[in-house]
C-alpha cells in the first residue's frame, strides 16, 4: 500500500489516468468485478479477429488447462486469454516457448502443461529484490514480485520439469541464455514503452521462421497499445488483436 501510494506521488499524471480509467470510466460501477475490469480495456485502434479465424481448426484443438481459477485480477490473465494460449500451444505442436515475465508462474503452468515430450518453457522475470532495471523505466510500470512470488504456482508440480527460470532483466537477456530458436514468445513482462520495445526486438531474434509472437495486455495498459498501434502502421496487417482478449498475435513468415 505504501508503495503504491509513493507511485502516486511520484507520477501523479499517470496516476490520475489510471484511477480515472479504473474507477470513473462507462460501466465502472457495475456490480460484476469481471465488466468492470473489461471496460478498462479502453486503448488501441487495431481491429479485433476471432482467433479461430487466425488458425482455422482451432476450435477443435484439445489442451489441458491446470489452476484455471488461480488468478489474480489486474496481474493474471483471464480464463479466457488462458485458453487462447494452451489451445494455440496444443494445435501449433509447439515444442519451445519464451515467456517474458513470470508472475507467479501460471501462464508458464499451461504453457507447460500442453507441451509434447521434451518440450521446454524458458521464462524470464526479475525480481524486485534485485535493484533497479537496467533500462530508465518509469518507476509506476514496475510490476516486478518478490522472488518467492515467482513462479509459486508451478514448484513443485510435475510440469515444473518442462520450465527452465532465467531471472535475469530481461533487457540484459541474450539469445545464447535461451537456446534454441522458440515456436511461441509470450512477451508479458514490464509494461513500460522501453520495455515492450526492447521485449519485441528480443521476441524478433530468437522466434523461428514460422512461429509467432504473442504479446499481452494491449488495449489495456496505454504504453502496451501504443508500441504494437505503431508497429502496425509501419507493417500494415501483420497484428491482430484477438477478439474478448488483451492478446496480440504477430505470425512469423516462413522464409
Amino acid at each position: 500500500m505504501l508503495r503504491n501510494a509513493l507511485k502516486v506521488l511520484r507520477y501523479p499524471g499517470r496516476s490520475l489516468g489510471i484511477i480515472s480509467q479504473r474507477y470513473f470510466a462507462p460501466g465502472s460501477g457495475h456490480p460484476d468485478p469481471e465488466v468492470r475490469f473489461m471496460n478498462r480495456w479502453i486503448y488501441g485502434d487495431l481491429p479485433r479477429v476471432e482467433i479461430e479465424d487466425l488458425f482455422p481448426g482451432l476450435e477443435a484443438a484439445q489442451y489441458s488447462l491446470a489452476r484455471g481459477f488461480d488468478r489474480t485480477r489486474n496481474m493474471s490473465i483471464t480464463l479466457g486469454e488462458v485458453n487462447v494460449l494452451a489451445a494455440l500451444v496444443s494445435h501449433l505442436k509447439c515444442e519451445r516457448i519464451l515467456e517474458i515475465g513470470t508472475f507467479d508462474g501460471g501462464t508458464t503452468l499451461n504453457l507447460a502443461a500442453n507441451l509434447p515430450e521434451g518440450g521446454e518453457v524458458v521464462t524470464v522475470d526479475l525480481p524486485e529484490e534485485t535493484g533497479k532495471m537496467s533500462l530508465n523505466a518509469s518507476g509506476f510500470r514496475d510490476n516486478r514480485s518478490k522472488k518467492e512470488t515467482i513462479g509459486r504456482q508451478f514448484r513443485g508440480r510435475p510440469e515444473a520439469a518442462s520450465i527452465r527460470q532465467v531471472l535475469k532483466d530481461s533487457a540484459c537477456v541474450q539469445p545464447e541464455d535461451l537456446g534454441e530458436p522458440f515456436d511461441l514468445v509470450f512477451i508479458d513482462g514490464c509494461h513500460d514503452r522501453v520495455y515492450v520495445e526492447s521485449d519485441s526486438v528480443l521476441a524478433e531474434r530468437v522466434v523461428r521462421p514460422g512461429g509467432i509472437i504473442v504479446w499481452h495486455d494491449y488495449a489495456m495498459i496505454r504504453d502496451v497499445t501504443e508500441v504494437l498501434d505503431a508497429h502496425e502502421q509501419e507493417h500494415p496487417g501483420t497484428l491482430h488483436a484477438v477478439a474478448g482478449t488483451r492478446l496480440v498475435i504477430r505470425k512469423i513468415s516462413e522464409s
